[in-house]
């Protein structure tokens, strides 16, 4: 679906990162919910089942994107933390040196 990381300074980035996670879910949901609708209006017997089987089948994929971005956003705190890091031994090399 949506895996673009936003980047940025300050708040604009928190926000953006917030919203791509809630759209991964909410797409998710509303796709698989919808395709089970579909079904059980096509099979015109009353039933729900395909509806509750999209509901839970979208929560399953809603929590996998959001997983997929979580992981994301973790991998890239870690490499900015390590890249803080190199600076600050060059820093300090530079200073000694």
């Amino acid at each position: 679906m949506m895996r673009v990381i936003f980047s940025g300074p300050g708040e604009r980035n928190e926000m953006g990162r917030a919203l791509m996670l809630g759209m991964n879910f909410a797409v998710g949901m509303a796709v698989f919910s919808f395709l089970g609708y579909f079904i059980d209006q096509k099979r015109g017997d009353g039933a729900i089942f395909f509806t509750v089987a999209g509901i839970v089948a979208g929560l399953a994929y809603g929590a996998y994107e959001v997983w997929i971005v979580i992981r994301m956003l973790n991998e890239q705190a870690r490499r900015a933390e390590a890249g803080s890091q190199k600076s600050e031994v060059r820093n300090q090399k530079n200073e000694e040196g």
